[in-house]
């Protein structure tokens, strides 16, 4: 199982990242049920959809870095969200410190390759290889990012920390993905992506935001969610 992050410096202000690449391939799932891979606190959507998220920045505060995440969808309340199971980060010591206490995302330090060519998109990552071929233009505006809940570890207990990614785009394509080969998380050993959705491939501004809330897991939003100074300082 990938490492659970200990959200010890929960990121105060936004955080601008400059240029980056976001890759996003979405699947259904078949096999069991959607709640088999979620917490309590939180409600599987029908069909369950698995997402293989990618990003790569260039120049970060504390260099550059690549993320690579499997996320389940699910809704917390009536909100759409997408919880991670799997997280890989390959970059130097000094970001993995700084993304996994900010942030919570954290995991595996593991190789995440994001291979950008003109008629392809590809990433392969430690449990999947999905590319896009031919991908063709679409509107800035027509990709959204749901929002991820990444298990973390605070003062309080486990919890998961909200986290939406801003982008502002500059190009965004599509395509339906191929998936080469997926090997499930241990977080969620029965998942199985096997119809394939759609799938993006982004640049753009990228800002990683302030950390006001998170979730106990095992409770409804409406009864679990918690500002961040409350589950810190405890």
């Amino acid at each position: 199982m990938s490492r659970v992050s200990h959200l010890s410096s929960p990121a105060a202000e936004p955080v601008a990242l400059g240029m980056a690449e976001i890759f996003q391939a979405a699947f259904e799932h078949t096999g069991p049920r959607g709640e088999t891979f979620l917490p309590s606190g939180l409600v599987a959507t029908i069909p369950p959809l698995v997402t293989m998220l990618a990003i790569r920045v260039p120049d970060g505060p504390h260099g550059g870095f690549t993320v690579a995440q499997v996320r389940v969808s699910c809704r917390s309340g009536a909100r759409a969200r997408a919880l991670v199971v799997g997280t890989a980060v390959d970059a130097g010591p000094d970001a993995v410190a700084w993304l996994a206490a900010g942030w919570g995302i954290g995991g595996d330090t593991a190789a995440v390759r994001y291979e950008r060519r003109y008629d392809r998109v590809r990433v392969t990552a430690p449990w999947f290889d999905v590319s896009i071929d031919g991908p063709r233009p679409i509107g800035a505006d027509d990709v959204q990012y749901v929002t991820g809940l990444h298990p973390v570890v605070t003062d309080a207990g486990d919890r998961l920390a909200q986290v939406e990614l801003e982008v502002v785009p500059a190009r965004v394509e599509r395509a339906r993905p191929v998936l080469h080969s997926f090997t499930a998380p241990s977080a969620a050993p029965a998942l199985d992506p096997r119809f394939a959705v759609a799938a993006t491939s982004a640049l753009g501004d990228l800002t990683l935001p302030q950390v006001r809330f998170v979730l106990r897991p095992d409770v409804p939003a409406h009864l679990g969610t918690e500002r961040i100074a409350r589950a810190v300082a405890r």
